[in-house]
C-alpha cells in the first residue's frame, strides 16, 4: 500500500538521558490525515499519544510509567494498524540479582 499523510505534531522531551532516562517527562502528540495517493483508496487519520515520566526512587531504582495510544479511524490498510510492542513500547529493564542464603 502507499501512502501519504500530513498533520500537526507536539513533542516535549525533559528527561535528563534520553536512552536512560533516570528523570524528566517525555510527550508526544500527533495527528495525521491520510488522503489516497497514485489510484490507491486508503483514506483515513490517526492519532498517536505517548506520554512518560521517570521518577528516581534510589540512586540505582527508577519508577517509571508510560501511556501510549494509537488510534486509527477510517479506510486503514493492513500493514498501518496499530501494532502491540516496537522499540518503544512493551519494553522493560530489570536487573537481576542472586540472594545467598
Amino acid at each position: 500500500s502507499k501512502v501519504l499523510g500530513m498533520g500537526p505534531a507536539f513533542l516535549h522531551d525533559s528527561r535528563d538521558f534520553p536512552f536512560s532516562a533516570q528523570k524528566g517527562a517525555y510527550a508526544e502528540v500527533y495527528y495525521q490525515y491520510h488522503i489516497p495517493v497514485l489510484g490507491d483508496q486508503f483514506n483515513y487519520s490517526e492519532l498517536m499519544i505517548d506520554f512518560r515520566k521517570y521518577f528516581p526512587i534510589t540512586k540505582l531504582n527508577i519508577l517509571a510509567f508510560q501511556l501510549m495510544s494509537r488510534s486509527t479511524f477510517g479506510n486503514v490498510p493492513l500493514r498501518e494498524l496499530p501494532r502491540l510492542g516496537s522499540a518503544t513500547m512493551m519494553r522493560g529493564l530489570m536487573r537481576s540479582c542472586t540472594i545467598w542464603t
